[in-house]
């Protein structure tokens, strides 16, 4: 009976103190497991080493921005999209035209006719047959002015209808050439009532205001032409960023149709009035023109800024752990230490490295493969 109450006594005493370290032993409430200095190294063999392919290397120097994400339109320069018009109005005879129609510069877009454009050439051809008659005049009564035969007043007289006449001729003659009508080879009898617009550029249709059988007016453009070969990006920037863009600075376009290909632009514009949401139109050149892109189509751009020197690793070279970023550096033949470190900026594969690593030797690449043998150590 003595003996069964000291074991049960002996044993209370362990349950204590096993109790005891556990508690004394469990971190405090708030208080995290730190790594020990020696959990933070890495030993593998040469075979490992080979193995794993890690790739030992020292940190680079390289120009790296901070890039922001801008959205925006292809669009056309002003100079590049053509209001085609008939500046004196007229009947549609035949047009067949679509939207979308590809034209090259000389094509006939409408034929257009009108009674209007018979009596501008009826006007001309008899105020240039006037014109030969005062010519001829003039001349005669030039002579006769020489030798005194007539007075220097009748002579004037001639001379100042002479010159009124080649004024209305020249006007009849430009205003003919506004309507395509070629005023060296009219005459009496090639007068015509129709009239041919042409294409002044090389491009598409992208509007059409034409029926046949309608008058249009003359204020009326009868086509929109868009010539694509110059076809930019209009990038909206907000005003916190406007001043880090630069023309000639390069930058990164997709479409939202296709976010998979990539587009290269040069920005050559940037308009320097901000509008009531604070932001800017930067305009960008495409590098390679693509059949692809047409007006009005949207874009996501990405700008780098803010561009500097500075130290950085691939993105291999850098492990996430417990929300903190590391590397590794070599410090033996076999021995790796795990390093923590700050990142800034990221591009094109590789991560700028704010803590100093000068003259360390870190793995390059793979360097999860060593995380994943730190980890299993510990387990």
């Amino acid at each position: 009976m003595k003996m069964k109450k000291m074991m049960k006594s002996n044993i209370g005493l362990l349950i204590i103190s096993a109790m005891t370290f556990q508690c004394s032993n469990e971190p405090k409430k708030g208080e995290q497991m730190k790594m020990s200095e020696d959990e933070k190294v890495v030993t593998l063999t040469v075979a490992q080493i080979k193995h794993a392919e890690i790739i030992i290397g020292e940190p680079i120097v390289l120009k790296m921005s901070t890039t922001i994400k801008v959205n925006g339109v292809v669009d056309v320069a002003p100079a590049n999209r053509v209001y085609v018009s008939n500046p004196f109005g007229g009947f549609i005879k035949s047009m067949k035209l679509l939207p979308g129609t590809y034209v090259k510069r000389g094509d006939v877009l409408v034929v257009m006719e009108d009674p209007q454009y018979i009596q501008m050439q009826q006007d001309y051809l008899m105020a240039k047959s006037r014109l030969e008659f005062l010519a001829l005049d003039y001349k005669r009564q030039e002579d006769l002015n020489t030798d005194k035969s007539i007075s220097d007043k009748s002579f004037q007289q001639t001379s100042s209808e002479y010159t009124s006449q080649k004024i209305l001729v020249k006007s009849f003659y430009e205003k003919l050439k506004l309507i395509n009508i070629n005023p060296e080879s009219l005459n009496e009898d090639n007068i015509t009532r129709e009239v041919y617009i042409y294409s002044p550029i090389q491009g598409y249709v992208s509007a059409a205001n034409a029926s046949i059988g309608k008058y249009v007016n003359s204020t009326e453009a009868l086509f929109e032409l868009t010539d694509e070969k110059s076809l930019h990006a209009s990038l909206t920037v907000f005003e916190k960023d406007v001043n880090s863009v630069s023309v000639g600075q390069k930058l990164k376009i997709t479409t939202s149709s296709r976010p998979n290909k990539q587009y290269t632009a040069t920005v050559h514009a940037i308009n320097r009035s901000l509008s009531t949401d604070r932001s800017s139109e930067v305009h960008c050149d495409f590098d390679i023109s693509d059949k692809e892109l047409f007006p009005g189509m949207f874009v996501n751009a990405e700008l780098s800024i803010n561009t500097e020197e500075t130290q950085a690793v691939p993105e291999e070279a850098i492990v996430s752990w417990d929300n903190k970023r590391f590397v590794f550096a070599k410090t033996n033949t076999d021995q790796f230490e795990m390093i923590p470190i700050d990142i800034g900026k990221a591009s094109d594969g590789y991560v700028e490295v704010i803590t100093d690593l000068k003259d360390k030797k870190l793995v390059m690449k793979n360097a999860y493969s060593l995380l994943m043998k730190l980890k299993t150590s510990e387990d």
